[in-house]
Order: structure tokens, then C-alpha cells, then sequence
């Protein structure tokens, strides 16, 4: 697996990030210092492995603590939303957000930190040289379909259902179950949606499409079962 440029100047292989030749200290791309928030948004729904491809140029991560934070915010809300749905009750809702903070959200921030260094283990051993920050970030960016589903879709979900979209009590499928099949399903899509943009992510890195596809695939169904078996230990 190698994702390499060329330099033309002396013909030495370089990792694909690098800013100048290893060899002849030569050129070999343009610079890219930050990365610039809308249109990374923008890019990386339309084009995923473009935009994944200047997010691991950048130099500069900036905004990765800040979606880190929303993904934290988005899966203890999850969390708390399927203990409440399928689990017994027996909790106040101030322990249930406490738990669904400290087994939901905190430990997938986690694992995506985790899981993007053992990639870069692995690519390494593969015969690609990455580097574990360019991986933190294109995993943490490639969540931004669901991110901005959830920041779109909440001041929907309490106009019409208020706090029983997280407390299910009683059930927002009794309230309004139309509403409440569709809104869930945009959420399930947006989701599917960053999952796909996974396997983008890694293709931009490693130019492998076989490799990405079971890595995005890896990722993702982890995120999910991290998640749900988190929520048993309520």
C-alpha cells in the first residue's frame, strides 16, 4: 500500500503529506496552513476525498477539538435517548445524563482517538508512512453529516415532542409516530451518510479501495456497538 509523490527534481519518494523533498529539500506541493471551516463542511459532502485530502495536508487541525466536543454531545444525547427508550427504568434523568456523559459520549471520543492511532500502526506496517494526528482529524471530520443533522434536527425534535424525544415518557411514537419514523430516519441516513464519507477518508490516505471500505466499515460498526453496549451498563 503506498501513497507517495515524486519529486521532480531528484526522483526521491516522499510520504504524500510532505512539504518538501526528503532528499533535495525541493517543493513539492503548495501549502496548506489551516483549514478553513465552511468549506471544508461544504467539500467534504460533495467532495469527500478531495477535502479529506486537504484536511490531511493542513498544518494546522484547527476546529478538531471542537467537533470532538460535538460528538461528545451527540452520543451521550444518543445514549441517553436508548436508555430511556428500550432499557428499565428506575434512574432520575439527572443520573441517566450523567451515565449516558461518562459511558456514551466520553468513550466514543475516546475510541475515535484510539482507533485513528492503531490505524496508523497499521498503515505503517503496511508500507505507509501517516502520521496519527491527519487520522484523529479525517475520522473526526467525517462525522459532519451527522453532526449537523443533530444541530438541525433537535430544535425540530423539541417543537414537536419537547423533552419526551429524550425521555420517552410517554413515547414519542405514541405522540406523533409519523413524525417520529422520520425524523429517525434522517438521523439513520445522515449516519450512514458519515459512515460512507469513512471509507473516502481512509481511500484518501492510503489509495487502497479495499482496505478503505473494510476500515470504514470496522469504524463505524465499532462506533455503533460501543455505543449500544455502553448503554447496558446503565
Amino acid at each position: 500500500m503506498k501513497n507517495l509523490q515524486i519529486c521532480g527534481n531528484c526522483g526521491e519518494k516522499n510520504p504524500f503529506y510532505a512539504l518538501d523533498c526528503n532528499n533535495c529539500h525541493s517543493f513539492l506541493r503548495s501549502k496548506v496552513p489551516n483549514i478553513d471551516l465552511w468549506q471544508t463542511i461544504w467539500g467534504i459532502l460533495e467532495k469527500p476525498v478531495e477535502f479529506s485530502k486537504k484536511i490531511i495536508l493542513s498544518e494546522h487541525k484547527n476546529f478538531l477539538v471542537s467537533l470532538l466536543v460535538l460528538i461528545f454531545f451527540q452520543f451521550s444525547i444518543f445514549t441517553v435517548r436508548f436508555y430511556n427508550a428500550f432499557l428499565e427504568k428506575g434512574k432520575t434523568q439527572i443520573s441517566v445524563l450523567r451515565d449516558g456523559i461518562w459511558l456514551g459520549g466520553l468513550p466514543v471520543v475516546l475510541f475515535i482517538i484510539l482507533f485513528s492511532v492503531l490505524i496508523t500502526i497499521l498503515n505503517r506496517l503496511l508500507g505507509l508512512k501517516n502520521r496519527p494526528l491527519d487520522n484523529i482529524s479525517i475520522y473526526t471530520f467525517c462525522f459532519i453529516p451527522s453532526l449537523l443533522g443533530m444541530l438541525v434536527l433537535i430544535p425540530i425534535q423539541f417543537a414537536l415532542f419537547g423533552e419526551y424525544w429524550f425521555t420517552f415518557n410517554p413515547s414519542p411514537f405514541i405522540i406523533k409516530p409519523a413524525a417520529t419514523y422520520i425524523l429517525l430516519s434522517v438521523e439513520g441516513i445522515l449516519y450512514i451518510w458519515s459512515a460512507i464519507i469513512s471509507i473516502f477518508a481512509t481511500y484518501a490516505q492510503t489509495l487502497s479501495k479495499s482496505y478503505s471500505i473494510m476500515i470504514g466499515l470496522i469504524f463505524f460498526t465499532l462506533v455503533s456497538s460501543w455505543t449500544l453496549y455502553f448503554s447496558h451498563l446503565f
